[in-house]
This record gives C-alpha cells, sequence and structure tokens, in this order.
C-alpha cells in the first residue's frame, strides 16, 4: 500500500480496440487533488500511491469489456516503500512521513474539565479498559456510479456532472479546482441509502476529468470490489479509558485516550475526531474530564464520514465502561444510567450547558421491557447457550457550532409552492420532511409542494445530508422562509399569487438558520457544543454458544426520543436500519484491505443474521427544533455496538474490547477466563 510510483507504461493499453485513450495525473489540468478539508488526496496519483485503492490511470472505452481489458494491460513499475500501518507505528520515532507537506500526526486536541486527577483519587470505585473498534466499509449497495458530459461547445461548453453527492455545492467546488473546469453543474441522482460515504468526491472526479481530456461523455460504474477500494471508510478508534463514581454511585471522572487511525488522506478527519469529543460524556453528567484525542496519518483506507462519524466509537468505549462500574458497584445497569444522566442546567465534557435533557423518560420508557428481558435471560440459559441482557444509551448532537442552512420558498401561479433547497435525500427521508412541513404550515395538500433540490444552478450551498443536521437545520430554514411568505402576504392582504402580483409584493423568500459561531479551546476542548440532542436507549438480548463462540441476537429494543415525529414511518425505518447496521459493526463486520471484496467477505447483514426488533418512541418537542423535531438517522446506531457486548459480557462472564466481537475472540477470552 506505499510505493513510488518509477514508471506507467500506457503505449499497448492505448492501442487496444475501443480504446480512446489512457489518462494519467499529467493529463489533468487543475489542482488534480480533491479538498474536502486539506488537499492531499489526488484524483489520480502523480509519484507515489499511499493505500490499496489509489487510482494511478483511467482507461476510458467504447465499452465495460474493451476498458477492463485495456486496464490489465496498463503496467506500472513501482519502488517499495515501508508501510505504516498503524497511529502507533507513524508516531514512532523515525517513521516514515505519509506526506511531505504534513506531519503523520494531522491534529491534537484535549479536553479539560474539573480535576479528574482529584475525582480518581477520592473515588468509592474506578474501572479502566482499552477498547479498539475496526476499519469499517459504510456498505451502501449501490456502487459510486457517475457521468460526466458536456452542454453546448467549445470554450462556452458547460460539463455536467451527475453523481451521488450529499453536498453537491461543496462537490462542485472541488471538481471545479481538481479538473481546472470552472463552467460545471452538479445534478444529484436519485440515489440510495449512504451511511456518510458519501460525503466526499471519489468517481466523479474521475469521470470528470476524464470527459475533460478526452472531450466526451464518460459513464463510470465501478465493480464492487472498485466501490470497496476507492471509498472512504470508518475511522478505527484506540481507546484507554478509565471512569470512576463516588460512593453515591455518581459518576464523578472520565479519562481517555483517543488514537484515531485518519488513513492515507485527511478527509474530514478533524470534523470525526472533534464530534467525538463534542459528545465525548455521552448521556451522562461527568463533572471530572480529562482526554486526550490524536489523529494520525498511516497508509490504511482513508477516513470520513460513516453514521455517526466519531461518537459510535467513544461511545462504544463509553458505554462499555458504564456497565463495567455499574457491576463493580453492585448497581442495576438501568438504574445506574438513569441515576447519572445529565439534567437540564448542567454541563456536558465540553463545558456547554444543555436546556433539555429527555433521556431519563427513556429509562422509564424502557423499564419494562428490561425487566421482561431479565426474567427471560436468566430462565433461558442452559449448559452450552447462554443468553444475556445489555444495555447501552446515547445522546446525539444537532445543530453544531458553525452550522448554517439556506432554504427558498416561492409562490407558483396556481397557488401552490416550490421549494428550493440543496438538501439531498439518500434514503433518509428528507424530500418528504420538506413537503410535509410546507404542507402543514400552508395548509397545501402535498401535491402543491414542488422540491428543486438536486442541482447547483437552482440552489444555494446549504451543507451535507450529514450530522442528521437537515430536518433540524433546514427543516428550520424552511420555517424562516414560509414564516416571510405568509407575513409578506398578510401584509397586502394577499390570499392567492394572483393577489401577490398585484400588489407588487415578492412571492420568493429565502429563509436562513445559523448556529452559534466558536470552537473548542485547542488547550482544553471547552467550548460550544450542539444546540439539541436526541436521545436512546438500546436493549439487546443475545444467545451466545459457548462451544463454538457465536452469538445470535434474540431481540433489540431501541427507546428513542427525537421530538414530535413528522413521519412515523421514516423514523421506524431509520431505527431499525440502524440497529441492523450496529449488531453487524459489533459482531461479524470488518474491512481489511486486499481481502474484503464483496458483501461475502464483508459478512453483509442477511436474512440468517436477522433479528427480532421493538421500538418505542417518545416525543418530547425541541425548543429549537423544526415544529420540536430532530433528526434521528444516526443515532440509531450509536449505542447498539455496547449494548450488544455488554449483553455478551452478561451472558458469558467475560468481556471483549475490540470490536467486532467474532467467535474466535469470544472462544478465546473463554479459554483464558478458564
Amino acid at each position: 500500500p506505499h510505493a513510488m510510483i518509477r514508471s506507467i507504461h500506457t503505449g499497448v493499453a492505448a492501442a487496444m480496440p475501443g480504446v480512446a485513450g489512457v489518462m494519467t495525473a499529467k493529463d489533468i489540468k487543475g489542482s488534480n487533488r480533491h479538498t474536502y478539508m486539506v488537499s492531499d488526496r489526488p484524483v489520480l496519483c502523480e509519484d507515489r500511491v499511499r493505500y490499496i485503492g489509489d487510482p494511478v490511470a483511467v482507461v476510458a472505452a467504447e465499452t465495460r469489456e474493451q476498458a477492463l481489458a485495456a486496464a490489465a494491460a496498463v503496467e506500472v513499475d513501482y519502488e517499495l516503500l515501508p508501510v505504516v500501518g498503524s497511529p502507533h507505528e507513524a508516531m514512532a520515532e523515525g517513521a516514515p512521513q505519509i506526506h511531505a507537506e504534513w506531519p503523520n500526526v494531522c491534529l491534537t486536541q484535549p479536553q479539560v474539565k474539573g480535576d479528574a486527577a482529584k475525582a480518581f483519587a477520592e473515588a468509592a470505585a474506578v474501572v479502566e479498559g482499552h477498547y479498539r473498534t475496526q476499519i469499517n466499509h459504510q456498505a451502501p449497495l449501490e456502487p459510486e456510479t457517475c457521468l460526466a458530459f458536456f452542454e453546448g461547445e467549445g470554450d462556452d461548453a458547460q460539463l455536467v456532472v451527475v453523481g451521488r453527492s450529499i453536498n453537491i455545492h461543496k462537490h462542485l467546488a472541488m471538481l471545479q479546482e481538481a479538473t481546472g473546469w470552472e463552467n460545471m453543474r452538479y445534478e444529484e441522482a436519485f440515489v440510495g441509502g449512504q451511511f456518510g460515504i458519501k460525503i466526499d468526491v471519489t468517481s466523479e472526479g474521475i469521470a470528470a476529468a476524464a470527459a475533460i481530456h478526452f472531450r466526451r461523455a464518460v459513464r463510470y460504474i465501478p465493480s464492487l470490489p472498485e466501490s470497496m477500494y476507492l471509498s472512504p471508510k470508518r475511522h478505527p478508534f484506540d481507546m484507554r479509558v478509565k471512569l470512576a463514581a463516588d460512593a453515591e454511585g455518581k459518576l464523578s471522572a472520565l479519562s481517555m485516550d483517543i488514537l484515531v487511525d485518519n488513513g492515507a488522506y485527511n478527509s474530514m478527519g478533524n470534523v470525526v475526531m472533534t464530534r467525538a469529543l463534542m459528545m465525548l460524556s455521552g448521556s451522562y453528567n461527568i463533572p471530572n474530564v480529562e482526554a486526550m484525542a490524536r489523529l494520525v496519518y498511516t497508509n490504511n483506507a482513508w477516513g470520513a464520514a460513516a453514521r455517526g462519524a466519531g461518537p459510535p466509537q467513544v461511545n462504544y468505549a463509553l458505554e462499555s465502561a458504564i456497565d463495567q462500574l455499574a457491576r463493580k458497584m453492585g448497581s442495576d445497569p438501568l438504574e445506574f444510567r438513569r441515576r447519572n444522566s445529565l439534567l437540564p442546567g448542567q454541563t456536558k465534557s465540553t463545558g456547554a450547558v444543555v436546556e433539555e435533557w429527555p433521556f431519563p423518560g427513556l429509562c422509564d420508557a424502557i423499564q419494562p421491557n428490561y425487566e421482561r428481558a431479565v426474567r427471560e435471560a436468566r430462565a433461558a440459559s442452559n449448559g452450552r447457550k447462554k443468553r444475556g441482557i445489555g444495555l447501552a444509551g446515547g445522546s446525539f448532537g444537532i445543530g453544531g457550532p458553525n452550522d448554517q442552512s439556506m432554504v427558498a420558498i416561492e409562490l407558483d401561479p396556481d397557488d401552490g409552492v416550490t421549494v428550493y433547497a440543496a438538501v439531498a435525500d439518500p434514503g433518509e427521508g428528507n424530500d418528504s420532511m420538506l413537503t410535509q412541513l410546507t404542507a402543514n404550515e400552508l395548509g397545501l395538500p402535498l401535491d402543491k409542494v414542488r422540491l428543486v433540490t438536486r442541482t447547483t444552478e437552482l440552489t444555494a450551498a446549504n451543507g451535507p445530508a450529514a450530522a442528521s443536521r437537515h430536518t433540524y437545520m433546514s427543516g428550520g430554514s424552511l420555517l424562516d422562509a414560509i414564516g416571510k411568505l405568509k407575513s409578506a402576504m398578510a401584509e397586502c392582504g394577499a390570499t392567492s399569487y394572483v393577489d401577490m402580483q398585484k400588489a407588487g409584493a415578492p412571492t420568493r423568500h429565502v429563509g436562513t438558520r445559523k448556529m452559534a459561531v466558536g470552537n473548542l479551546d485547542p488547550q482544553t476542548g471547552q467550548g460550544p457544543s450542539f444546540e439539541s440532542q436526541v436521545h436512546a436507549l438500546q436493549l439487546a438480548e443475545v444467545e451466545v454458544d459457548i462451544e463454538t463462540g457465536d452469538v445470535r441476537v434474540v431481540n433489540m429494543t431501541c427507546a428513542v426520543d427525537a421530538g414530535t415525529v413528522i413521519h412515523p414511518d421514516n423514523v421506524i425505518g431509520q431505527l431499525q436500519g440502524g440497529m441492523d447496521m450496529g449488531v453487524g459493526y459489533a459482531l461479524r463486520e470488518e474491512y481489511i484491505a486486499g481481502e474484503t471484496k464483496d458483501w461475502v467477505t464483508f459478512k453483509y447483514p442477511s436474512m440468517r443474521t436477522a433479528f427480532a426488533m421493538d421500538v418505542i418512541i417518545q416525543e418530547t418537542p425541541r425548543k429549537h427544533g423544526s415544529n420540536g423535531s430532530v433528526g434521528v438517522g444516526e443515532m440509531t446506531l450509536v449505542p447498539t455496538a455496547p449494548a450488544v457486548l455488554n449483553a455478551i459480557e452478561d451472558a458469558i462472564g467475560v468481556r471483549i474490547y475490540d470490536l467486532p466481537a467474532t467467535p474466535e475472540k469470544i472462544k478465546a477470552a473463554l479459554a483464558t477466563a478458564r
């Protein structure tokens, strides 16, 4: 995965039937860099490859078969370099530098609240653990299909890129800089789920650069192995945790040392690590915190957004330690969580004061399911198969510092409206959210609400369909725009488009929503946090075969409070899908470069791994929510892995610290315990 490029031989490939040509880095006229935050990732590598999957050359041909045959004829001569396989290796003295322009340690951020050392010294009980999470593929079923073609002629031609972006304006700017072609627009296709993988530009850069170089329309449909190679992954975290409580069973101190493997490129690793610290204390009141987080380049697959983007990793460690501490103090795990819940007026690990915190209500709501699960688990265990139950909570921030949104609404001649907003909908339900909010506010039938959301030509930059933000941010901007339209109509006594025209009043209005401006202090990690939260508490019921190490999930229950529910089916679908995804993260899935090439080697969920699920929905309207609502799409994954791992320990009496909890790890832990 680490080598210098000595030479690329393309002559044989270029002469093969149907081949339009072969493109290398020297043929790209722009910066040849995909710059999300740092200009470190090339469209095509010039002189060095840094991970398994780095693109080196592009073959364009009339058919896929011709292109594949010619690609096999391209010869690349490499000079192998030492491989940096982990953050520990990257930080060692004399370690090879992944990028000449940047040190291997990309970012260091401490977090200090109160006096953790004093609290640990005075604690009634302390637990420690070393937890690791794996490199994980987000695994949407669709590959990164894209089109690039010209409209118009000559230098005035506009390049149209059709892709699966969740942030079309950002990606447009990235493509313009990378390819050197300014006259361009981006169109978001109707696509399926993405789970964070579409936060960055991948195949579109290759297709756009090829269309410019060959002056031909280009379609690129990566195979499944190609898709796995070229796409970013969930960052693996290495976490050393220490957690303490006082004699009353109240949490008193948290210490966490965090190493984040950024992989070969820094897409948005800074954001992922910062978000992890902003939600470090989870659902709980922890008055004293001392943490250190470091983001480090390696020669592994590069990390970017993945459902939750940072908090799932640290929450796995925190919720595991919470369970261990409750067990050590002889406290019921549910009661321990309820007793230590954060409350309005108290502060998170960032020092930010929270206004509302309905997490205790979820503890009450899940209590009957929990008591039933405990009884059934104790009754069902036999000699070989042991039943266990586990809990884990999570409080996921929404409406983060510096975020902003812009949405426009226009009254149409038929007295319907058109909403203009760069709000991607990769299966999240954003189209229905915008439509329902608008119809509800204006008293319109759903078919009188039109959406223009998928083109850079008619919308303004509005941020990504990520961080569960669009219901809160874009929904809030939409309501602001609707309020302005209603006020304008009221001012001139208008009830229709015709009335507005006669009055000379504007029929188009722009709404905005802006969060507080600020960042975490670089020395203390204290500072502004999220304006609102979605909360969840999950209950895992598992059966462990102590001879084979196999784990069967019997049932998962998710109690969630996401404010006022706009579309119940969308919420339930997100909760169920997230639990299934979280169980895969907990038990099976791991991306191993060069080995993980399809759904079988990735151990993708199947009907064989499916399990029963229960959903409990609480609705506490949020003070600043969009008609009381916040997003829910990522929260559902955050508590799942620790709930499952806590259930495994409850079943067999030993803890697995490294995800995924495979049968081999379970058998090894049982053997060690004996």
